[in-house]
């Protein structure tokens, strides 16, 4: 698995593997169409431009398969702090282990590279898996 800078050319790819409401059961806006995930995309990289996020696709190694996303959030420079959330992967993928090893990836880039003294998780209370 491989995180690389989230880009508008993976948006068919995560549309293939990300429009299953199973998904987006826990988030408040859940996409249900190509339109929305490119409003998703959109809006990614507005929050980079403002320097609030770092979005990232999520790459299955082997394949070279684009299965979903995850970011970093509400980054907060000043107090050298991060959110680590918005993660989201095909249902394929769940429970495989990619998950795991990217918050492996996330938490040792901002601990080692953005010299962060604080990362947060942001998840749902109720997303028990």
């Amino acid at each position: 698995m491989r995180l690389v800078p989230l880009s508008m050319k993976h948006k068919e790819a995560l549309v293939a593997v990300g429009l299953d409401p199973a998904i987006w059961k826990f988030t408040p806006f859940p996409i249900e169409t190509e339109e929305q995930m490119e409003e998703y995309l959109k809006r990614a990289f507005r929050e980079r431009d403002r320097g609030q996020a770092i979005p990232f696709s999520i790459i299955e190694k082997v394949d070279e398969e684009v299965v979903g996303s995850t970011r970093y959030g509400n980054i907060d420079p000043f107090n050298r702090r991060v959110e680590i959330g918005w993660t989201w992967l095909a249902p394929r993928w769940q429970r495989s282990g990619i998950n795991t090893e990217a918050k492996l990836l996330l938490l040792e880039h901002a601990f080692q590279e953005l010299k962060c003294v604080r990362v947060e998780f942001k998840t749902d209370a109720l997303n028990l898996p």
